[in-house]
């Protein structure tokens, strides 16, 4: 349950998304604000401006966060309902994904997920890693200088997509919010 639903004292602070992400996010904090507790001396002018100033952190956080980490959470309520145990331990994994798209943990679960802007880079940078570190080493010169990325490339697109990007299980999923499409992958 949430801890503002829209229709309570908190539309007067929050937009929809940012109750939100407020709701999944800032549990913690929400609870060092709520409920008025005289004997503390809070009052309700006091809780109302912890809101605000909540809201205004969230404001913030909102506005660094990426354009994929906000496509990937609503990925996770999508297909998973509205689930906080997926948000309790959400986390940026410090790292991109072949250069281009952003990797997110989730408990020990990793997942990549980048936009179809980028996903083209990330696949060519994908296979000439890949071709430099399994296919090539041990052949011999001629065939190291003349080996065909391109057509490499081509091939394994055509046999599994971007599938072979997923270190988990070879699979991939798109998602689409607000008209751009993303590719989310497990990664372990």
């Amino acid at each position: 349950m949430p801890f503002f639903p829209t229709g309570t004292e908190a539309d007067e602070h929050f937009t929809a998304d940012e109750l939100t992400h407020m709701n999944r996010r800032y549990d913690n904090e929400i609870d060092d604000i709520e409920p008025v507790n005289e004997d503390e001396g809070q009052t309700e002018e006091t809780r109302s401006e912890g809101i605000a100033f909540l809201a205004d952190q969230i404001r913030e956080d909102m506005e660094a966060s990426t354009e994929e980490e906000k496509a990937f959470l609503e990925y996770l309520v999508v297909n998973d309902g509205d689930d906080s145990a997926w948000f309790d331990d959400f986390r940026d994994a410090g790292y991109r994904f072949y250069g281009n798209g952003s990797v997110f943990k989730q408990g020990s679960a990793e997942y990549a997920i980048i936009s179809e802007d980028d996903i083209e880079d990330a696949f060519k940078t994908y296979i000439r890693e890949y071709v430099d570190e399994c296919v090539l080493p041990g052949k011999d010169d001629t065939a190291q200088r003349y080996f065909n990325y391109e057509a490499f490339q081509h091939d394994v697109e055509c046999e599994s997509g971007y599938g072979s990007m997923s270190s988990y299980d070879g699979n991939y999923e798109e998602f689409t919010v607000n008209d751009v499409t993303y590719y989310i992958f497990r990664l372990n």
